[in-house]
């Protein structure tokens, strides 16, 4: 971020470059593909049919969680462990 707010002030003083600035200039397949204007969490997520989401990079994606039955999720604790899962695939979010 410093080196664009450095190439934008060298040609204007009084430029600013915001974290927003930032993700306008992310192109869709790197990171604003994993970003997204909705909350998402383990809790609310569902176990066998992946709810649908498309991303800040318009990307559409499917969440999940599924539970880990074998090590090393189970050698530490008897409660239940799950995992969040993003998937791209037709199969997924189809």
């Amino acid at each position: 971020m410093n080196l664009k707010l450095q190439a934008k002030q060298a040609i204007n003083p009084l430029a600013t470059y915001t974290l927003d600035s930032l993700i306008k200039d992310i192109s869709p397949d790197s990171v604003r593909q994993y970003m997204f204007n909705q909350t998402i969490e383990l809790s609310t997520a569902t176990e066998f049919k992946a709810t649908p989401y498309t991303s800040l990079g318009n990307t559409s994606m499917g969440v999940l969680k599924q539970l880990q039955t074998a090590a090393p999720y189970t050698t530490s604790t008897q409660a239940p462990t799950y995992l969040l899962y993003f998937c791209k695939s037709k199969r997924c979010i189809g």
